[in-house]
């Protein structure tokens, strides 16, 4: 969030860059990528994670055998895309 009205004007003529400015390095971000994250050896942040990870393969599991179903007409056709998870 802008702080000052210097960066308020930022924001106003540039938002797009304003908002790439605001996101880590490549070098940042693999330096996270790399190190263990600190929450996984907390149980309960372990366990929340876990249950969200299986709700995401279910999701996928449900994505994969609706899009293979022809009888869903909104899933099938020229040029129609299969839904997917993005991950």
């Amino acid at each position: 969030m802008p702080s000052n009205k210097e960066e308020w004007k930022k924001v106003v003529e540039n938002p797009i860059d304003f908002l790439l400015q605001t996101f880590p390095s490549k070098i940042q971000a693999t330096k996270v990528w790399v190190i263990e994250p600190s929450w996984a050896k907390d149980v309960k942040i372990k366990a929340a994670f876990e249950r969200f990870n299986a709700s995401l393969k279910n999701m996928q599991s449900v994505f994969d055998s609706r899009n293979a179903d022809v009888e869903l007409k909104n899933r099938n056709g020229a040029e129609i895309l299969p839904y997917q998870l993005l991950n």
